[in-house]
């Protein structure tokens, strides 16, 4: 039975909202290491804090920006091939068919709900993770039957399913 049907073009924006999103994600691990190395900066002398190096405080403070720069130039790169795709997707109790066209091509697959490692959701989109570094895209505003909300609440039952059966 059909829960929702959604037709979404992947752009250049949105594998770039999607990349923001994985850039974010991982970027706590940096900001703590950043943090360390201005902290080794420093030092306690007679009960005052003195800056000990400068080039550890230059360096913490420039580990971040350029950390999120670097990846933006690397995915940049990488997206210069990305051609716009425009995807089907219907949404069934427990799978998900694909119809995906990118010129000339058109492929069809399905994947069932216990396939996707996880799923979030920004302002715009959904985000179907297949594993870790790769999702499909689903843009909220453009279902053709069903929402985005009747979504949301069908992959919160399949993932609350999916970590009971896990647990047993």
């Amino acid at each position: 039975m059909e829960i929702a049907k959604n037709t979404t073009t992947l752009t250049k924006k949105m594998l770039s909202s999607f990349q923001n999103l994985e850039i974010l994600k991982k970027s706590w691990l940096v900001a703590l290491g950043a943090l360390a190395v201005i902290i080794l900066s420093f030092t306690i002398i007679n009960g005052q804090i003195v800056l000990r190096s400068i080039p550890f405080l230059v360096i913490g403070c420039a580990i971040y920006p350029l950390y999120v720069i670097a990846l933006k130039i690397i995915f940049s790169k990488q997206n210069k091939a990305f051609k716009t795709t425009t995807i089907d997707y219907i949404f069934t109790e427990d799978k998900i068919l694909i119809y995906g066209q990118s010129g000339s091509q058109e492929e069809k697959t399905e994947i069932y709900y216990s396939q996707l490692e996880k799923f979030r959701q920004t302002k715009k989109y959904i985000f179907l993770y297949v594993n870790s570094a790769s999702a499909l895209v689903i843009d909220k505003k453009n279902f053709n039957s069903g929402s985005a909300e009747k979504l949301v609440e069908l992959l919160k039952l399949r993932f609350s399913q999916k970590t009971l059966l896990k647990q047993k």
